[in-house]
This record gives C-alpha cells, sequence and structure tokens, in this order.
C-alpha cells in the first residue's frame, strides 16, 4: 500500500423514487456499488478489486 493517499469517494442516485437507490463507493483498491430497495427493504451489493 506504499504511496497510497487513502482516497475514497461516495456518490448516490435515485434511480426509482421510493424505491430503489444506488449507493457507489470508489476507494483506492476497490469499486462498491450498492442498490438498496426500500420497498422489498433489502440492499444488493458487488465488489470490484483493482491492482
Amino acid at each position: 500500500m506504499a504511496g497510497r493517499m487513502n482516497y475514497q469517494r461516495t456518490t448516490y442516485q435515485c434511480i426509482h423514487p421510493g424505491e430503489l437507490w444506488q449507493i457507489n463507493w470508489l476507494e483506492e483498491t476497490a469499486t462498491v456499488v450498492s442498490v438498496y430497495d426500500i420497498r422489498e427493504k433489502r440492499m444488493k451489493t458487488m465488489i470490484s478489486f483493482s491492482e
């Protein structure tokens, strides 16, 4: 992890008002994308690691 600057960024996007939200976490070593389904009270997450 030498030379890393601890970069992190988060963005939010409403896909369907009152139903679905997309949350994106961008970090130095990975990208995490979650979709929160308000109606079903479920969160689905995908993680992608980089070199």
